[in-house]
């Protein structure tokens, strides 16, 4: 007797753990449904945020700089319930909405060391998306995280992609999402490339990108809630043929120097783009797409390092299973690591 009211009382514990953060999350959405249904012919920009006030401070302080910001509005969906984040949010002098997100199963398994919260930022994800998506009748959106910092074209350059390419029938047919952020843009690529973007197949980055409704309808049933964006590139991009597209002149410089997968010296400028402070004029310009970034403009990556920061392990390398998961791996030929993350995305 005392072994089943223990098992009942650990089963109890797990549907608890479980159902808790989805009736959460719904109270959320139904105390802000009129809200969300004010949002107008805009693309709103979707923003999941944690714990960093540091990196947020500087992605709204670059919001607010952007070109025709007043235009759109931004959603938050704030994981934890830092007191810093919350008040940062409450002072931004732009259109907003503030959603609380309840992570599933409370954060339990990266709480007591298993694993990381990636599974907590595919769900808060998703549910911007979709909550944005079910309850307005916008036609597309914006999804940018709390360590990503926006150029002052940001918001023209995303209203130009849905116009000219997410939204234009003789130019959508493939292409899942267009991106804001170019690693290799350091300064060095020419002011005339303002227009141009490249496809990639084979990657789907998340510093920045946009998505149509019609797309998202398509793949949401597909998300992936352990690795979003590996699921992304090895499963539903592959299944649909699809690929990205990404500006030669970055609109996201990337400050994120520590997080779930990140661990690097604060002086190491690898991710880092250099954002070009000119208005960009999109209006009358067509996209120009090749196939891929000119070696020319890449080769200026083989003077940055990436570096480990050993003061700053990353949530990875401090969780149990990434651990024992990164062992196995040492030991695998790249081919078949390649070929597991087609079954399992989220190693």
């Amino acid at each position: 007797m005392t072994i089943g009211l223990a098992l009942l009382a650990i089963a109890a514990f797990f549907c608890a753990l479980y159902a808790g953060p989805q009736v959460l999350n719904r109270r959320q959405i139904a105390r802000n449904r009129a809200a969300l249904e004010s949002i107008g012919d805009c693309y709103p920009i979707l923003m999941p945020v944690c714990d960093r006030p540091d990196y947020l401070g500087q992605v709204i302080d670059g919001l607010c700089k952007s070109i025709g910001i007043e235009e759109t509005v931004l959603v938050f969906t704030q994981d934890e319930r830092n007191p810093e984040v919350k008040r940062l949010i409450d002072e931004v002098p732009l259109r907003k909405i503030h959603l609380e997100h309840t992570q599933p199963f409370f954060a339990f398994f990266a709480r007591i060391g298993l694993i990381t919260r990636i599974h907590c930022t595919a769900s808060n994800i998703f549910y911007v998306i979709d909550s944005v998506m079910q309850h307005t009748k916008a036609k597309g959106v914006i999804v940018l995280e709390d360590d990503l910092v926006p150029s002052v074209n940001f918001y023209q350059y995303f209203k130009w992609c849905f116009d000219r390419i997410l939204l234009n029938p003789d130019m959508n047919k493939d292409v899942l999402s267009c991106g804001a952020y170019n690693v290799h843009c350091k300064g060095q690529i020419p002011f005339t490339e303002r227009h141009s973007l490249y496809r990639i197949d084979q990657y789907f980055n998340p510093w920045g990108w946009a998505i149509a409704r019609e797309r998202w309808e398509q793949i949401r049933g597909e998300w992936s809630f352990t690795s979003w964006d590996g699921n992304m590139e090895h499963k539903i991009m592959r299944k649909h043929d699809l690929v990205n597209l990404y500006p030669y002149l970055s609109h996201i410089d990337y400050i994120g120097a520590h997080g779930v997968n990140m661990s690097r010296s604060e002086d190491c400028e690898f991710f880092r783009a250099v954002l070009d402070t000119n208005p960009i004029s999109f209006d009358d310009a067509e996209p120009r797409i090749s196939d891929d970034l000119p070696a020319v403009y890449q080769e200026e990556m083989k003077k940055y390092e990436r570096l480990p920061d050993p003061d700053h392990p990353s949530e990875w390398d401090q969780k149990l299973i990434p651990v024992l998961w990164d062992a196995v791996k040492a030991r695998m030929t790249h081919d078949r690591i390649i070929s597991l993350k087609r079954i399992f995305p989220w190693l």
